[in-house]
């Protein structure tokens, strides 16, 4: 492994400075994980190439606009641009395959299938469900009419997507 003493801030100097070899140990070092996070944003294996691909061109330009400023490391930098672009061609690509359309349902039409899913909570995770992936009412507001911490609101939130997490998991085993 040729990158083995380099971190990436020494790296990221160099590919400033105008450095060819440091570029290709950056996409050298991150090859392994754009095509890891890859498979887990649920491409198939060969769409992996084309993943690859794309986070290159995404490190690169991520290496471009990095600033030390933003209190992150770059691999959490990168990784946060790598997933937001991956879930983006995901969704891409299931609204493109008419039968996978039909076996996942899509997050911004969830009002469309309001039975499908209520139907898996009662109570005050019912309200806040319906308050929040129907009305969009913002946290605070709901927080406020239910006299509860904000925080026990993003816990029972995080309970509720857990359970909607569990529900599309299920549904894509079946593809």
């Amino acid at each position: 492994m040729l990158y083995q003493g380099w971190n990436d801030y020494e790296l990221i100097y160099l590919i400033n400075e105008g450095s060819e070899l440091a570029l290709n140990l950056m996409y050298l070092k991150y090859a392994s994980m754009i095509k890891y996070k890859a498979r887990s944003c649920g491409f198939y294996p060969y769409e992996i190439d084309d993943c690859l691909q794309e986070g290159l061109i995404l490190l690169t330009s991520a290496i471009k606009s990095y600033k030390p400023s933003y209190k992150k490391t770059f691999y959490k930098y990168f990784e946060l641009i790598l997933l937001r672009s991956f879930w983006r061609l995901r969704k891409a690509n299931l609204k493109t395959i008419p039968y996978v359309v039909d076996a996942i349902p899509d997050l911004n039409s969830l009002s469309d299938n309001v039975r499908d899913y209520s139907s898996l909570f009662k109570g005050e995770e019912l309200y806040i469900y319906k308050e929040i992936f129907i009305y969009n009412t913002p946290v605070s507001v709901i927080s406020k009419k239910l006299g509860r911490k904000e925080s026990q609101i993003y816990y029972e939130l995080k309970k509720i997507k857990e359970i909607l997490r569990e529900e599309f998991d299920l549904l894509t085993k079946t593809r």
